[in-house]
């Protein structure tokens, strides 16, 4: 994972962002420019992030900011954009974001207790989780998903899936590719699928 994204599991980001209303929700609705092949990097703290691909060249965010939240960040330069809730207030409540990006964008999510949901995405996703549970649907070209105590559960074709988790479940649903997963103690489990190579291990949970 980027260090910038693991920073920010650790420590958290404060940054210069659109103002936003401390004391009640605040809608968001803003949109940039993208190249088809760029990058796109989102981290948030509680609540949930929404990914879509789209076949636009341009990053559209839409949600809502949960009260206290300071800003929204949301910045690029044409190749690499940048999406986050900064983690400046720890009474904010959740904030819900839905991010529609170019299909074949390189997508990197991290967030401490939001969800993460993708679909329709065909770059590669690099997604990070501290108790929020991780979704992907599609096709993505590689998947690399990894959470502490949130479940991860993914349902792709032809794609290289690496999945790591402490204590949450990791379930593949009829899945094609390759597939890597592991976890310390939660349970593994494959419904269905076509694998060309596989490796599943666990410390102390269940595998089916």
């Amino acid at each position: 994972m980027k260090k910038t994204i693991a920073g920010f599991l650790v420590a958290g980001v404060i940054l210069a962002g659109i103002p936003g209303n401390t004391t009640a929700q605040t809608t968001v609705n803003q949109s940039r420019p993208a190249a088809v092949d760029g990058i796109v990097e989102v981290m948030s703290t509680n609540g949930s992030v929404q990914v879509i691909g789209w076949g636009k060249q341009e990053v559209v965010v839409e949600g809502v900011l949960g009260k206290k939240t300071e800003r929204l960040v949301f910045e690029g330069d044409g190749y690499r954009t940048r999406v986050r809730v900064p983690e400046g207030n720890r009474d904010a409540e959740p904030s819900h974001l839905k991010i529609h990006v170019p299909a074949g964008s390189q997508v990197e999510v991290a967030t401490s207790g939001a969800d993460i949901e993708i679909s329709r995405a065909t770059g590669m996703l690099y997604l990070q989780s501290v108790t929020g549970d991780i979704r992907v649907q599609g096709s993505p070209r590689e998947i690399d998903a990894r959470s502490v105590q949130g479940e991860i559960e993914i349902s792709v074709s032809q794609t290289r899936v690496k999945a790591n988790s402490t204590g949450g479940r990791i379930t593949l649903k009829e899945t094609s590719g390759e597939a890597d997963l592991s976890t310390v103690s939660g349970n593994l489990v494959v419904e269905g699928g076509k694998y060309r190579r596989g490796r599943f291990t666990t410390v102390s949970g269940d595998v089916r």
